[in-house]
């Protein structure tokens, strides 16, 4: 509000003796009449009114913002759980497909067992051979997948 200069009154001012107003402030003088009274309220109700209207709008703001972030944090969260169970379809089809190697593996050892030329100590290397190789790639596959479920249920 604007300053009034006219009518002050240094000795009436009830900011610790000073006699002239800042640009913040309202006119340290008295209001002298009921009309000086009551403009001098309107001054104030509009004052106040205002800071409520900006307080208003910073807390609109604050809870647009907050809101917002949650709404960008969930779709985060579900990007990540569906990439997580992505992994682990993708990790079971690669299960899937070392359990018909495996498979596919015996039936040849079997075959092969059958076979007279083939020597039982040559089969034998070759089958712990395989054995080990299709062990160590399933034990990597179930590491990946407890790996993808635990992250999975860390995320949500």
């Amino acid at each position: 509000l604007k300053c009034e200069k006219a009518k002050t009154n240094p000795s009436k001012c009830v900011n610790s003796g000073q006699s002239s107003c800042g640009t913040d402030h309202l006119s340290c003088r008295v209001p002298e009449d009921e009309s000086e009274i009551q403009d001098f309220s309107r001054k104030i109700r509009g004052q106040a009114f205002g800071i409520l209207q900006r307080s208003q709008i910073i807390e609109n703001e604050q809870r647009r913002k907050k809101k917002e972030l949650d709404e960008k944090e969930q779709d985060l969260c579900w990007i990540e759980e569906l990439k997580a169970k992505d992994r682990e379809m993708e990790m079971n089809e690669y299960l899937a497909e070392l359990t018909k190697k495996k498979a596919l593996y015996d039936d040849i050892a079997k075959q092969i067992a059958s076979q007279e030329q083939t020597t039982l100590r040559d089969f034998e290397a070759e089958k712990r051979h395989c054995e080990e190789i299709i062990a160590n790639e399933l034990d990597e596959i179930n590491q990946l997948v407890n790996f993808h479920r635990n992250v999975s249920k860390l995320c949500c």
